[in-house]
């Protein structure tokens, strides 16, 4: 009886290993998938204002914008694949896995990672092409002031978004409800919005 209870507590060791192994696997390249993906976004914003202080994008400026989104998209790849498995690993119902997880941080972070994913489908099908068919050509247009909040906004949603996805991951003792971190969220959300399309319409409107 004894000699069965022993095998059974070393199997439970072994799997226990197993999983702390996976789980230090999910986060060292969860973090490489948010700092891939925050580096970019930053770059890109970075880049967008620097291109249009002269109110125009050329065709290699738009080509580096574009090289940079395919960073960002392999970032929010490996951030899904990942924050999945935490799920997976949370349902799992291991002990010492699950205890160390704060299942609504996770939920935030797999909304936030969603809206990431909504924001760079926008960009890739409406912001880049729209782009394309100004390039060489002065930004400065009517057609493109009508449309300014939907150019400047993707950048900060995808700024703000990558960041917060970057300090949830590091801050371990976090003890927020799911609201409380959507709400803290959706308010710096809307002020880098705002901030990012005063920014870039007084850029236009300089030219």
């Amino acid at each position: 009886g004894g000699g069965g209870g022993g095998g059974g507590g070393g199997e439970n060791m072994l799997q226990l290993i197993y999983f702390m192994d996976i789980r230090i696997l999910l986060v060292i390249l969860h973090v490489i998938g948010t700092v891939i993906g925050a580096g970019a976004a930053t770059v890109t914003d970075y880049l967008v204002f620097k291109f249009a202080k002269d109110a125009k994008i050329d065709k290699d400026e738009f080509q580096i914008l574009h090289t940079i989104s395919d960073l960002i998209w392999a970032g929010l790849f490996i951030l899904l694949a990942t924050g999945f498995g935490f799920i997976l690993l949370h349902l799992a119902d291991f002990g010492s896995v699950r205890d160390s997880y704060n299942v609504d941080k996770i939920w935030a972070k797999i909304t936030i990672v969603i809206i990431l994913t909504l924001n760079g489908f926008f960009i890739h099908y409406y912001v880049l092409p729209t782009l394309k068919k100004r390039l060489g050509k002065s930004l400065v247009s009517p057609s493109i002031l009508k449309k300014s909040f939907l150019l400047f906004s993707p950048g900060a949603i995808s700024a703000v978004s990558w960041y917060t996805a970057l300090i949830l991951g590091a801050w371990r003792g976090l003890d927020a409800s799911y609201g409380e971190i959507m709400s803290a969220y959706v308010a710096i959300l809307a002020i880098a919005i705002i901030v990012s399309n005063i920014a870039g319409r007084s850029l236009l409107k300089k030219r």
